[in-house]
């Protein structure tokens, strides 16, 4: 229901733009049929192959027209925001009636607007940042704590089994002491027949383990899938629990750190983000796993925690993106909070990878790598 609510949307927002281009150009006659024609069958070519993907085994067709109507549907949606920036420019010109200011602004639109799309292709194609974050623990009893963070891989049916495992090989080569997956790695059920195994997700290994949580879109592909692959895999997928890390190396340090995680359908639940911090150890920090960052409010009144999230994609390509960044409290970076537990910190990740278009612009992909230093060692 959502996405078809977006095909309409943009259907509306592409006529407008569609006007605007008419207008800013003075095209006339049969040819000012052309833009909005353009506009309406590239929506109606994106919600055929949707369904179409949707209701069918995937095949070597399909695989090629997915990635394109992704694609479309990201042009059209970069389009549609920068002629709606270019209307409101152009708002002092139905006084000032200048021609050549709105031809102008509209081949400049056009012209920003091929630009901007080729950017995100290429920024998403060939960009996967290392993105190291270094957080203050008072209460770490090790010197520091090297976590990897992982999210947003939304493995589909064209996603690419050769990248996935270059991005594992990449997590791999960092050698973590923890490896966390905040939700959304698949968009469809990998786990049959042992299919992930192709995507090289037995790469994954950390010193004290590798913690998953769930995010919405183990829910549209299958969340049973999703926790019987992690089960075979040996991942722990933290339910509203938690659980202590013991050093396995039999050292003077006995216990390291709490690991919390909730269920996504749960993260408007305050009973059950309590729920999922109330085995805690107090003596050790609490690395708190969450899907959405909406939970670090709720969650840091229980404990002081570090929580890592993701969802947000950074907001991945305008219009959502001047939507997150300007408009919503959590989007992308560190974040803290104090309450009467102390300082609660956060980190969203802007994905290991991303939904629908194969487009990135303002932010990058990441592997995000946490190291959680004592304060006695922090820098």
């Amino acid at each position: 229901m959502f996405i078809i609510f977006g095909l309409f949307l943009l259907i509306l927002t592409g006529l407008y733009t569609a006007f605007m281009i008419n207008h800013g150009l003075n095209i006339s006659g049969f040819y000012r049929f052309i833009a909005p024609s353009i506009f309406v069958l590239s929506v109606i070519f994106m919600l055929f192959v949707m369904l179409k993907v949707r209701t069918a085994n995937p095949t070597a067709l399909t695989a090629i027209l997915e990635p394109v109507s992704y694609i479309i549907m990201g042009c059209l949606a970069i389009t549609v925001t920068v002629f709606v920036l270019d209307g409101i420019i152009n708002i002092p010109n139905i006084f000032i009636k200048s021609r050549a200011f709105s031809y102008y602004s509209t081949v400049f639109s056009l012209i920003l607007s091929a630009v901007l799309c080729l950017s995100a292709l290429i920024n998403f194609y060939f960009v996967l940042k290392i993105k190291e974050v270094k957080i203050s623990v008072p209460n770490l009893p090790i010197e520091s704590l090297k976590i990897v963070h992982l999210s947003d891989i939304h493995i589909n049916s064209f996603t690419s089994k050769k990248n996935i495992n270059q991005i594992f090989d990449k997590a791999a080569s960092l050698e973590p002491d923890i490896v966390v997956i905040t939700g959304d790695v698949i968009d469809i059920d990998i786990n049959k027949d042992d299919k992930f195994l192709e995507y090289g997700f037995s790469k994954l290994k950390g010193k004290y383990g590798v913690f998953a949580v769930s995010g919405n879109h183990e829910y549209y592909a299958g969340i049973d899938a999703f926790y019987e692959m992690f089960r075979k895999l040996g991942v722990k997928v933290l339910n509203d629990e938690s659980v202590l890390i013991i050093n396995p190396n039999g050292e003077r340090i006995e216990n390291i750190i709490n690991i919390a995680g909730i269920n996504d359908k749960n993260w408007r639940n305050e009973e059950k983000i309590k729920q999922s911090l109330q085995n805690i150890n107090p003596k050790y920090p609490v690395l708190f796993l969450s899907h959405r960052p909406e939970t670090f409010d709720v969650a840091s009144k229980y404990a002081r925690i570090i929580e890592l999230a993701g969802h947000t994609h950074a907001g991945q390509i305008p219009p959502i993106w001047i939507a997150r960044k300007f408009f919503m409290k959590y989007n992308y970076g560190l974040y803290r909070l104090l309450y009467k537990n102390g300082q609660s910190n956060m980190y969203v990740t802007s994905g290991t990878r991303l939904w629908g278009p194969p487009m990135r612009l303002f932010s990058s992909s990441e592997i995000a790598v946490i190291i959680l230093q004592g304060e006695k060692n922090a820098d």
